[in-house]
């Protein structure tokens, strides 16, 4: 998910505004904005994480389906489970990180979990390794990733200017990592074999560790914890690891119980909110429902949204010319799209929201955004729809197409529900409220598979290109619907608020 970016770019296009109408800034305000040092590693650190999961999540449902040989329905369901588990276990790992181990201990732990977790799903001796692979991938993200943006916001006091300008450059080095994974790890597997292209992603992730270990001197005394790292303490946390990592490949193992069992967590703990929610003061209540309605419908949204990593890849894999502007390519490298779109049109879509807003003079209501993601996303697959209906194969520039509208879609959507979620909460319950929003993702990303199910074939049956294209018809209509009705309820909204403060204003009078 990308889009936290969009996020740090709206506020600090709010900021350049503000500082135009205060005039130009003098030298000293020009020293002060210098960024602190450890950013620069902490970007270099977070990079080849990006590198490592994106260039994971670009190969895995195909090394699945191609080598593995599991049928579409097993590949779907693993996929499905897999990045849930990434999302969802950072809610855990932030913490642990918090209570155990500090920040900088966790990015350590976590990284080089992830590095073992590449380094048995490049073994090419074992096939069944892959549970054990991705069970310690998802382990380690949930304990690097939190920690590593905490540890960078540690380095910036209240209030500071400097704050969201480190974050852009952040969650640039992220894409950066994402768009260099999706070219190099599948050029890579296609080349020499699927477990070169792990290799490479986790290879990618021992550098970072390595990185973060020679210049730990730039991150100060941030980050560290007072628990005292014996060895006794050490061999506790590598059993343990090992345990959990061993009972949640388990867990991926049965994935045919398993996505279910994890779906309805996820609501409940989703529930749970609602239910602490209820307890809050009548206007406070009301913000923080609408906020986990607006999590629920971008759970919806990225459900669809999420199909570029499966069922779009698998679609491409088989129906696609593979000829894009005349290079022969693989189509997993397509979805380098993502962090493209992300990086040169989030900045753009960022301005022309925020210019809207002050020509208004009225921010734009979050449902009207989430509206407009749907109907973006909703065209991009009526256009898959038109394009493979009848025909016996997709043109690569087409999917590349597809891939970047829905990505621009993710761009209405994710920056305004984090920002919404984070304002409606309460003081009490602003960590509660985002990681409500981190389950809003891990449900997504779990029912993902449940809408793969639509696109998936038996190993013992020929994939039908009209079973694909009256899926995407009903994957587009059901985004207009979901645009439709929310754009219905939102003008009926707003119409029973002028009627009543007419009525108000005459019975006043």
């Amino acid at each position: 998910m990308l889009l936290e970016l969009i996020v740090i770019v709206k506020c600090e296009l709010v900021q350049a505004h503000n500082s135009k109408i205060r005039g130009k800034m003098n030298q000293e305000n020009i020293a002060a904005l210098k960024q602190p040092k450890a950013m620069y590693l902490l970007i270099a650190v977070q990079m080849w994480e990006s590198f490592s999961y994106y260039g994971m999540r670009a190969i895995l449902v195909l090394y699945m389906i191609h080598y593995l040989k599991f049928s579409d329905h097993q590949a779907f369901s693993i996929y499905a489970i897999y990045i849930g588990l990434v999302e969802g276990l950072g809610i855990f790992g932030g913490q642990l990180a918090d209570k155990v181990f500090g920040m900088r201990n966790s990015i350590y732990v976590g990284g080089f979990i992830i590095a073992f977790g590449h380094g048995v799903m490049a073994f090419p001796y074992y096939d069944q390794a892959i549970y054990i692979g991705l069970a310690a991938i998802s382990v380690g993200a949930g304990l690097f990733r939190t920690s590593t943006a905490g540890l960078l916001g540690a380095f910036y006091k209240e209030n500071d200017l400097r704050r969201d300008a480190g974050f852009t450059y952040y969650y640039v080095g992220l894409n950066l990592g994402a768009f260099l994974a999706t070219i190099l790890c599948v050029h890579i597997s296609q080349l020499y074999g699927w477990h070169y292209g792990f290799s490479l992603a986790g290879f990618g992730m021992v550098i970072g560790m390595l990185n973060l270990h020679m210049f730990r001197a730039l991150l100060e005394d941030k980050g560290l914890t007072s628990t005292k790292l014996t060895p006794m303490f050490c061999y506790k946390t590598a059993a343990i690891s090992l345990a959990v990592i061993l009972a949640i490949s388990v867990f991926i193992f049965f994935h045919e119980i398993t996505i279910y069992v994890l779906t309805a967590l996820i609501i409940a703990m989703l529930f749970r909110v609602y239910v602490i929610g209820m307890s809050l003061q009548p206007e406070q209540r009301k913000k923080v429902h609408l906020a986990l309605l607006a999590i629920l419908l971008a759970a919806i949204f990225y459900s669809f949204e999420e199909q570029i990593g499966s069922s779009l890849i698998i679609f491409g894999d088989r129906f696609s010319d593979k000829m894009f502007f005349g290079l022969n390519i693989d189509v997993a490298e397509l979805t380098s799209v993502n962090p493209i779109v992300v990086l040169l049109f989030g900045p753009i879509v960022a301005f022309l929201l925020e210019l809207y807003e002050v020509k208004v003079r009225h921010p734009i209501n979050i449902f009207i955004k989430i509206s407009l993601a749907f109907i973006v996303q909703a065209a991009a697959f009526i256009v898959l729809y038109l394009y493979s209906v009848g025909v016996g194969y997709v043109s690569a520039e087409i999917i590349a197409l597809v891939f970047g509208v829905i990505a621009l879609s993710e761009l209405f959507i994710g920056p305004a529900v984090y920002s919404y979620a984070s304002e409606a909460a309460p003081q009490t319950m602003r960590a509660m409220m985002m990681g409500a929003v981190m389950l809003g993702f891990a449900l997504s990303n779990v029912s993902s598979g449940f809408v793969s199910e639509m696109m998936a074939f038996d190993s013992n049956s020929s994939p039908d290109i009209n079973v694909y294209s009256l899926s995407f018809m009903k994957i587009g209509v059901a985004c207009a619907i979901f645009a439709g009705v929310i754009l219905f309820l939102k003008t009926a909204h707003v119409g029973h608020k002028l009627y009543k403060k007419r009525k108000k204003s005459n019975s006043d009078f």
